[in-house]
């Protein structure tokens, strides 16, 4: 669900306009209503003149620092959409292997002379997805799947690398059950992750639509 945020510049210029308005009608028709000498009405001018310049100078900074943060909000959203689409073929391909890996995982009724090498081999991290790493945190909305994927990957690559260096005649059969189990829910991460990818990809900025990162 996307958090709601106040629009403060345009709160800010719908009150210095309602403001100048009421000044102005104070101005123009409030001496035809109100007897006053004109030394008063210098005072109230005065009066009305310094609350003006408080409100400007409270105001003008106020909206100064909303455009140049939602400025900020737009270019790192185009950022990581940018991200998230040159990173799409690398989950895609995460994918058709991570499902390899488990047909090919099944069709073993003794898991022990599955080929844990070539497992936690297919399992590195290549190339792509190492240039990736270092910037998961700036996938916007999709950094928490993300970052998740990634880990969920490690882990797995890690207990395939366990296997492998237990002797084939002591491979715990629970071990090995437990790895199959983690693999197929790294296959649930991995289809997460590529759909907020592709729903990074496929929106368009508005004011509120960058809030579900905050």
């Amino acid at each position: 669900m996307y958090a709601y945020r106040i629009n403060w510049v345009r709160v800010g210029f719908k009150t210095f306009a309602i403001l100048g308005l009421i000044v102005i009608a104070i101005v123009n028709y409030a001496p035809l209503k109100i007897d006053l000498k004109p030394e008063a009405w210098a005072a109230w001018v005065q009066a009305i003149g310094s609350i003006l310049a408080i409100l400007t100078a409270v105001l003008i900074p106020a909206l100064q620092h909303a455009t140049t943060k939602r400025d900020a909000d737009i270019s790192e959203f185009r950022r990581a959409r940018a991200l998230a689409l040159s990173s799409l073929p690398v989950v895609h391909a995460y994918g058709d292997l991570l499902e390899n890996l488990a047909t090919y995982c099944s069709k073993f009724q003794d898991k022990r002379h599955i080929d844990w090498l070539q497992v936690t081999s297919d399992l590195s991290f290549g190339k792509n997805a190492r240039r990736i790493l270092p910037r998961l945190h700036k996938f916007g909305e999709a950094s928490d799947s993300m970052i998740t994927l990634y880990s969920s990957i490690h882990a797995i690559r890690l207990a395939a690398a366990h296997i492998r260096s237990t002797k084939v005649a002591a491979r715990d059969e629970e071990t090995m059950n437990r790895f199959v189990a983690a693999l197929n829910r790294c296959i649930e991460d991995q289809k997460y992750a590529y759909f907020a990818l592709t729903l990074l990809v496929g929106q368009d900025y508005t004011p509120t639509a960058w809030e579900l990162r905050k």
